[in-house]
């Protein structure tokens, strides 16, 4: 869940949701289960697909395409349905456009610095 180029590929070959089963029980009681948890929020989200999340001492949990979710932090099982949203252009297309940023911005660094093409 924490990297988001494996969610990426698996939604563009026609996942059309994520499970992440997770240990979370090293975290202990602070605040790294929440965070792990919202890893997995992100790339429902940017992938526009549900996630279905079960854990043993974390937060397990029902997302949708859109964020929104039914979840428990507690011993106890979640029911829900799971379905598709439409594809993201970062589901197509992955990080082309952080790329097109990137040489954008080195061409206007450049333009600034005086440098001739």
């Amino acid at each position: 869940m924490l990297f988001p180029e494996g969610v990426q590929e698996a939604v563009k070959d026609g996942a059309d949701f994520i499970v992440n089963i997770s240990n979370d029980v090293w975290f202990g009681g602070g605040w790294g289960k929440i965070q792990h948890f919202e890893y997995g929020l992100v790339r429902a989200i940017e992938n526009e697909v549900c996630l279905v999340r079960s854990t043993n001492k974390g937060v397990t949990a029902i997302v949708g395409p859109s964020g929104r979710y039914k979840k428990i932090d507690r011993e106890g099982y979640l029911t829900g349905t799971v379905g598709r949203g439409k594809k993201t252009f970062y589901a197509k297309c992955g990080n082309v456009f952080i790329y097109v940023v990137w040489i954008e911005l080195l061409v206007v660094i450049c333009r600034m610095s005086g440098v001739q093409w």
